[in-house]
């Protein structure tokens, strides 16, 4: 199942001492941010036609930057604690991106680069950090981590890839390299220290 997708709202909500910046340029894309905390921030870049871009951050000190160029697009990214740090860069058609953290100094980074791939980050605990590399056409990324100080990076190049990566537990580690066509790749760890 994929994480909970952001509930879209029509305009930009601010709480508390936050700031946020939108910068649109293209046709019919469509951006929505809502911040309730101390001193969160919040930018996005949509360049193209029809991208779509969400960002949710509730708690203090967060930071979530978006970029999608190209067209249909759609990234949304779920931030829910104290100093959790987001990343997500979207270059080509069709691209879709989920980033949602829960709990306090996770780190997520995802770069995509093609069409039609999709990358879900799902990270609940403290001081996680999950790396998503994609460059090509239909490569799907799923990264799950329950727990604290856990490491995932997974980085796919080419065409019609597939990695899951489970981590549950502390301090587990996992690392993804697929080059090629038609690779599937399933890390499920649990416990402690896992590598």
């Amino acid at each position: 199942p994929r994480p909970p997708v952001l509930p879209l709202f029509p305009y930009t909500t601010l709480f508390g001492s936050t700031g946020a910046g939108t910068l649109p340029l293209g046709n019919r894309n469509d951006s929505q941010t809502y911040q309730d905390g101390d001193d969160n921030l919040a930018l996005t870049g949509q360049l193209g036609r029809r991208n779509e871009s969400g960002t949710l951050q509730d708690g203090d000190d967060n930071i979530a930057g978006t970029l999608q160029v190209g067209d249909h697009n759609d990234a949304y990214t779920w931030q829910d604690g104290t100093g959790n740090w987001s990343a997500t860069i979207q270059d080509g058609k069709h691209n879709d991106s989920y980033v949602d953290q829960w709990g306090d100094l996770n780190i997520s980074g995802v770069l995509q680069d093609g069409n039609s791939n999709e990358s879900d980050v799902l990270q609940w605990g403290n001081r996680n950090t999950s790396g998503v590399l994609q460059d090509g056409n239909q490569n799907d990324s799923w990264v799950w981590q329950w727990g604290d100080r856990n490491t995932s990076t997974v980085r796919q190049v080419f065409n019609h890839n597939d990695s899951q990566v489970y981590q549950w537990g502390n301090r587990n580690e996992s690392d993804v390299y697929q080059n090629g066509k038609r690779n599937d790749s399933y890390v499920d760890q649990t416990g402690r220290r896992n590598v």
